[in-house]
């Protein structure tokens, strides 16, 4: 499909040999298994060869023109077919073409067989081209866990899927997104073909901040003391600049902690006498 290599695959028809009914298939071992309960997508691009043939030398020709389907297979061994995860339509374009098939498997798979087949009960002299034969495992993705200030809403998002999918929130809705206003923990399922993916979040308020009252600290001349206040999962700023939690003052003077958690912003004075 890219102007290099390809694989073809031919079934053989009957010609009057004693090969007559086989068909050809490519086999590979996986780097790593397919594990079983899992949702996986092969993709591959398909086209037909209309001007295959074959001279066996005799001054017979035979013609290698029928559309012919595509059977994969998985199994535990390098050329065992012993699950059949997907099969094409029957190919007979001339030009190249983007397939896909998504598949769980019902046992881990070691390995992958790709067989030219018939697409009826006839058996036919056919071909079909593979090339760029990809296997992805497929998931979607809410994302992390969510905080949200109180009586403000969230969009969660289902980024992955698209509305070619069905796809059913644990809420009852439907769609790439739902919006939510109130705590607790949303799932989603995406039914494919063959495969329904499911991803879930939590989401929880952000805690309403309670305004702090003003600290006197009184210290003895060369002391040193640590001041600060700490609020869950908020950002810092005090006068001084500093952007931690706690200070260390040593001297005289007014200091000012402003917090901010995302929903409020709070200030608490510590005014420091030595």
């Amino acid at each position: 499909s890219h102007g290099t290599t390809f694989i073809a695959l031919v079934t053989r028809g009957l010609i009057g040999a004693p090969s007559d009914g086989f068909t050809e298939a490519i086999g590979t071992s996986l780097k790593e298994p397919l594990r079983k309960g899992q949702c996986y997508k092969i993709t591959l691009d398909l086209s037909s060869a209309r001007d295959m043939v074959h001279d066996d030398g005799s001054g017979s020709i035979f013609y290698y023109d029928q559309p012919v389907i595509l059977n994969i297979y998985g199994g535990n061994a390098q050329c065992s077919m012993d699950y059949e995860l997907a099969k094409s339509v029957p190919i007979a374009h001339g030009e190249w073409k983007h397939y896909s098939f998504d598949f769980t498997p019902s046992s881990d798979i070691l390995s992958l067989v790709f067989e030219a087949g018939y697409p009826g009960t006839t058996n036919t002299l056919g071909n079909i081209l593979l090339d760029n034969i990809r296997v992805e495992l497929q998931s979607i993705d809410l994302g992390q866990d969510l905080k949200i200030c109180a009586n403000e809403p969230v969009t969660l998002i289902l980024r992955d899927a698209t509305n070619d999918h069905k796809i059913q929130w644990s809420n009852g809705l439907s769609g790439n997104s739902i919006v939510v206003n109130q705590e607790g923990t949303y799932s989603v399922k995406v039914a494919q073909e063959h495969c329904v993916l499911t991803d879930s979040v939590t989401v929880s308020f952000v805690p309403a901040l309670v305004p702090l009252d003003s600290e006197v600290i009184s210290l003895c001349e060369g002391e040193a003391r640590e001041i600060g206040y700490h609020v869950d999962g908020a950002f810092y700023e005090w006068t001084t600049g500093k952007t931690s939690e706690l200070i260390q003052v040593s001297k005289t003077g007014t200091y000012t902690l402003t917090i901010d958690n995302g929903c409020d912003e709070i200030s608490k004075t510590f005014e420091v006498n030595v």
